[in-house]
């Protein structure tokens, strides 16, 4: 009987991880690469050594969070499947004025 009930436990626990690993839907490369341009645009000194953390995302804006603090920055996607290129830049007064 003990084996039986490891056995559901094993089969039970398979299922989960497997469907789970099929419904994972691939990162969209879009977001990747406005993700890289906005980790390379914080490291490159507009963070100041914090890190920042995006904490929404539109179409054409990121709200970010540097050490607590909610900067706003614009982006735009160039490019195609395969080769997308994305830029960030902050608003007006140095990314504090909400587009």
């Amino acid at each position: 009987m003990q084996t039986t009930s490891t056995w559901f436990s094993l089969a039970t626990l398979s299922a989960f991880l497997f469907a789970g690993y099929v419904s994972a839907a691939p990162p969209d490369p879009r977001e990747q690469a406005v993700n890289q341009a906005w980790e390379t645009y914080c490291t490159s000194g507009y963070c100041e050594g914090f890190k920042g953390t995006i904490v929404e995302r539109t179409d054409s804006t990121l709200t970010v969070s540097i050490n607590g603090n909610i900067r706003y920055m614009t982006y735009t996607v160039t490019g195609g499947p395969g080769a997308y290129e994305a830029r960030v830049s902050p608003t007006a007064n140095q990314g504090r004025t909400k587009p």
